[in-house]
């Protein structure tokens, strides 16, 4: 697998802080890679489970799609796709696994490195028991929302992404703002930014017997991902994935700490 880039992001390089209360609502790690088969075979999936089974003792399955095909003959068929879902007695933790893509997520974690080793744990047993070859696309996507506290948002939320909310004559009577930016980099990189000032609910789908919360939040969300061409195909080496996921960990922490203010981070930092 190809290098993960050394430094896109010309920004400035800032220390890491525990927060109190962090905004994340959703950290989400995705691995897309060649189709595997028989996905709804409970023996083919048996020692995958058993390999993850520690960390996920819940399983669930369910249909993800149905796609039509035509055959050689002419003949339509339903060909349908199938996912796991395993998740931890709290439901903190999930992992869903499709026929082509192994994805994890949680609400919350205390640090990094244990959403990267649980990552690692996932992957290890998905190439030994599953063996798919190609890796396609690996993406990490953090979902902020930052509730309104009755500060300004021009004290929160820097200048610059803010726009005319910054402006108090227009930012008094502002239900909605939303903007979407993508960064394109060599090599399939890339990271979109969606961020913008909501009236309320949230943007992930609450968990079973939660309810959305009511008050307006300002919405960070950053996605970064890479592409594999197809004409160069990348293998699944579970090593050389947690190391791009890492680093574009590291991307994501400084975009979002160049989205919010030095004093917002002070407020929520862990004394």
């Amino acid at each position: 697998m190809s290098q993960a880039p050394l430094d896109v992001l010309t920004l400035p390089d800032v220390p890491r802080v525990e927060l109190q209360d962090p905004p994340l609502v959703l950290a989400l790690c995705q691995v897309q890679y060649g189709a595997i088969t028989n996905l709804e075979d409970a023996l083919r999936i048996a020692p995958f489970q058993q390999a993850i089974q520690a960390e996920y003792p819940i399983s669930t399955i369910a249909p993800r799609s149905i796609n039509v095909q035509v055959n050689a003959a002419g003949m339509q068929q339903q060909v349908g796709s199938f996912q796991w879902t395993f998740r931890d007695n709290n439901d903190i933790w999930r992992l869903s696994l499709a026929n082509d893509a192994l994805t994890l997520e949680t609400r919350r974690y205390k640090a990094f490195p244990q959403l990267l080793g649980r990552l690692r744990t996932a992957l290890d047993a998905l190439r030994i028991h599953l063996h798919p070859v190609v890796t396609k696309r690996i993406g990490l996507r953090y979902v902020n929302e930052i509730r309104e506290t009755g500060a300004d948002w021009s004290d929160i939320i820097r200048p610059r992404l803010l726009g005319p909310l910054g402006e108090p004559a227009l930012a008094r009577n502002a239900t909605h703002t939303f903007q979407e930016m993508r960064l394109a980099y060599p090599d399939g990189h890339s990271i979109n930014l969606r961020h913008g000032r909501l009236p309320g609910g949230t943007t992930v789908q609450p968990r079973e017997g939660q309810e959305s919360p009511k008050d307006p939040f300002y919405l960070i969300d950053i996605d970064t991902f890479c592409l594999y061409s197809e004409q160069e195909p990348e293998p699944l080496n579970p090593e050389a994935i947690c190391a791009r996921v890492d680093s574009f960990h590291t991307e994501i922490h400084r975009l979002f700490r160049w989205t919010v203010s030095d004093d917002y981070i002070a407020g929520l930092a862990v004394r």
